[in-house]
């Protein structure tokens, strides 16, 4: 059954980027379990595989709510470049793009 597309619905790459993500992870956290020497080596390497795992999915979400805001926006707001960013999150730097919006009358653009 197919259903209506909403303006706010994830497109399916988007699903399949996070699958994979989650997938890596547990590939990753299998091979922590299986080469286990010592608690603070474990430790290292468990809290080193979350991390990713939060960066990789704030980079992801970003992407997401940018696409979001562009199907959103005013009509009258026109995009004019995409800007790389960089951010500093609790689970390390996290590098992404972002759209930058202008109106007719606007000289300089900004970003929503």
């Amino acid at each position: 059954m197919a259903y209506p597309a909403s303006r706010s619905e994830v497109s399916f790459n988007k699903v399949l980027r996070l699958v994979s993500i989650v997938l890596l992870f547990v590939e990753r956290m299998l091979k922590v379990f299986k080469s286990y020497r010592d608690l603070e080596n474990f430790e290292r390497e468990v809290k080193e595989a979350t991390q990713e795992l939060g960066r990789n999915v704030i980079e992801l979400g970003l992407e997401v709510l940018d696409e979001q805001l562009m199907r959103e926006r005013v009509e009258r707001f026109k995009e004019v470049a995409a800007k790389k960013r960089k951010m500093v999150t609790l689970f390390g730097d996290i590098c992404f793009k972002r759209r930058l919006y202008r109106t007719r009358r606007q000289a300089k653009a900004f970003s929503c």
